[in-house]
């Protein structure tokens, strides 16, 4: 209970606390509780950056899916086209059919 003195104050028995206190230890603990739920190990932050990781990861996926279609592509026209196939070896190791010349500049600008 509250007991008043003569300048009417409010004096708090033992084990009393007062209302300005309670809010002040809510405060206290619901800021810690944020402040965890921010920078802690599975706060906001690293949600973010998990995030950014993923669709880095995403982009990369798609990037390696497309270089192996074009490598699947590439292998299925090497064991079924012929005049594929003369191509790359025409380009890849410079072979020239009988009666032809090759002919290689050491300028690159022609």
């Amino acid at each position: 209970m509250r007991r008043y003195s003569r300048n009417k104050s409010v004096h708090l028995r033992n084990g009393e606390f007062s209302r300005s206190r309670i809010y002040l230890i809510a405060g206290i603990i619901f800021g810690l509780v944020f402040l965890w739920d921010m920078v802690g190990p599975f706060g906001l932050w690293k949600l973010h950056r998990m995030k950014q990781e993923h669709k880095r990861i995403y982009l990369s996926v798609l990037d390696i899916n497309k270089e192996n279609a074009a490598l699947e592509e590439q292998i299925k026209r090497l064991e079924n086209d012929p005049e594929y196939q003369e191509y790359i070896v025409r380009r890849e190791l410079g072979w020239v059919r009988d009666n032809e010349i090759l002919y290689s500049f050491l300028n690159k600008e022609f």
